[in-house]
């Protein structure tokens, strides 16, 4: 596979940055397997320093580049993973094509002044020329995140209390005959939030502690649906340990494409 890996505490940011580090969780991603045998990889963090090695540095132009770069060249086979932890912010939806008047998007450290990446951007980037026989599997781990692929379909909980595969986009924006699915860590409407109730070390966000558990104690494989279940599990038993407080946040799984989410096995 190829795997892009970003992680970003913003520099200059009105609100206060995540306290996890990109290089524990890269490691926490590396002991999983999540990214063991990947023939590329790229990993962007802010932590680097930027006047040492600039071209590591989350920059709206190098996240740009580096997602333009997973999918360049990628032939019928090959598995992608992309791996965003950060800040994501929306701002007024300008086309139309967002039910709920937003765009979601991601703030590289330079967003103050180069501005948002916004889910039109990524699915131009990562989406939409996917060709037929290639899988991408995005991990996007930051606040008002559940449609930033701009994916058509959302496996969601329906009034009779089954989960199944609805529209979420006005527009459908597919690929190019490969398949997209992203793990959000919240709906389009909320934050996110980060504990050492995980692991009782360091700073660490839910989703990712929640995928890299699940990944490390299998032994026969998971299916989406298991996957999903946990992270779900992970995060609302953070929430009942902190009666009283304001945080919600249901992590997502949307597809270019429906799948059978119950029997379907997460490989990457």
């Amino acid at each position: 596979p190829r795997f892009l890996f970003s992680r970003r505490p913003p520099l200059l940011h009105p609100f206060r940055p995540p306290r996890r580090s990109g290089s524990s969780e890269a490691l926490t991603l590396d002991q999983a397997g999540l990214s063991s045998g990947c023939l590329l990889n790229q990993l962007l963090r802010s932590d680097a320093d930027r006047e040492a090695s600039p071209s590591m540095s989350p920059t709206r132009q190098n996240l740009m580049a580096a997602m333009s770069w997973l999918v360049r060249d990628c032939q019928p086979g090959d598995s992608l993973v992309f791996y965003y932890s950060g800040h994501g912010l929306q701002q007024p939806d300008l086309d139309g094509d967002e039910l709920d008047g937003a765009d979601e998007g991601l703030c590289p450290v330079d967003y103050l002044t180069e501005g948002l990446i916004v889910d039109d951007d990524v699915n131009a980037l990562i989406v939409r020329p996917l060709p037929h026989g290639v899988k991408l599997h995005a991990i996007v781990d930051t606040c008002h995140s559940g449609s930033v692929l701009d994916l058509p379909y959302s496996w969601n909980l329906n009034r009779y209390g089954y989960y199944q595969w609805e529209m979420y986009s006005r527009s459908v924006k597919g690929t190019s005959g490969g398949l997209a699915i992203c793990f959000s860590s919240s709906r389009d409407d909320q934050t996110t939030f980060e504990t050492t109730a995980s692991n009782g070390q360091a700073m660490i966000s839910p989703m990712t502690f929640s995928i890299t558990e699940a990944v490390q104690k299998s032994v026969t494989g998971i299916t989406y649906d298991y996957l999903l279940q946990n992270i779900h599990r992970t995060i609302g038993g953070i929430q009942v340990q902190a009666p009283g407080s304001s945080l919600r946040q249901m992590a997502q799984l949307s597809s270019s494409g429906m799948f059978d989410v119950k029997q379907e096995m997460f490989v990457l």
